[in-house]
């Protein structure tokens, strides 16, 4: 963010500025095919008379095409302004989001990525023997956790409910008298509806659950396509006998 009470292109130096000020000073960028690490070393002009710091020039650059041809991969992702009118003055801010690939990663084939979407079937065994296991083993760990809370909750209001309307049939065949017994077999019917309706409740995000870990995609996997090969080899044993010999690198 650049804020600046003159101009908007003032504003707009001051954020490109802070910016890369930020990705210079805490890593090595790759300047025209060189590794530079301090912003306070200079380019010169073609005609060799006026010298400018690295951040003055990419920052030119940035401002006038969205990218540097400078710093190596580095363009303009978003931006933003405003013109506000502060204590009796106009002001302006400037935002703007940059990026520019990790150094471990330039040198990377984007052809070697591959995206790999499917999980097998790990996450169904798991979200059949608890719910929501699989989605979270799908790294969707928000939708695995409702799962595991509203079945555990859901199962859990059932066996309580089913045990005091249990209780309370008990307590209504020990009950002395007609309106005792009557009272205790109401609060057992209650109890026990409550309970079949917990049971359902958990039985349909049981069912739910092994029916979403099965179609979501889940998240992304990227992983590098590994070399696959196959090696032929012919040698010749003890028996004097020609072998073959067949191994495969994966």
């Amino acid at each position: 963010m650049g804020i600046s009470e003159n101009s908007l292109v003032s504003a707009q130096k001051h954020a490109v500025t802070n910016i890369l000020s930020s990705i210079v000073m805490e890593s090595s960028v790759t300047v025209q095919s060189k590794i530079k690490t301090s912003i306070s070393e200079t380019i010169e002009t073609t005609n060799g008379e006026t010298e400018y710091s690295l951040i003055d020039k990419v920052a030119q650059e940035v401002i006038a095409k969205g990218e540097s041809s400078t710093i190596e991969n580095l363009s303009k992702e978003e931006e933003y302004w405003q013109e506000i009118y502060n204590n009796g003055k106009n002001e302006y801010r400037y935002w703007i989001l940059m990026k520019m690939p990790k150094p471990e990663y330039s040198d990377l084939n984007p052809s070697m990525m591959t995206v790999k979407q499917s999980y097998g079937v790990f996450p169904i065994v798991k979200s059949v023997f608890v719910p929501g296991w699989g989605q979270i083993h799908k790294k969707e760990n928000k939708k695995g956790f409702r799962f595991l809370t509203g079945f555990a909750i859901t199962l859990t209001a059932g066996i309580v409910t089913q045990s005091m309307s249990n209780n309370y049939s008990i307590d209504a065949q020990n009950a002395d008298s007609g309106e005792w017994i009557d009272y205790y077999n109401t609060l057992s019917e209650q109890y026990y509806l409550a309970s079949t309706i917990s049971y359902i409740l958990a039985g349909a995000i049981y069912g739910y659950n092994v029916y979403d870990v099965i179609s979501a995609k889940g998240g992304k996997i990227y992983a590098l396509n590994d070399d696959v090969g196959v090696f032929l080899t012919l040698a010749q044993g003890n028996n004097q006998v020609p072998q073959l010999s067949i191994s495969i690198d994966l």
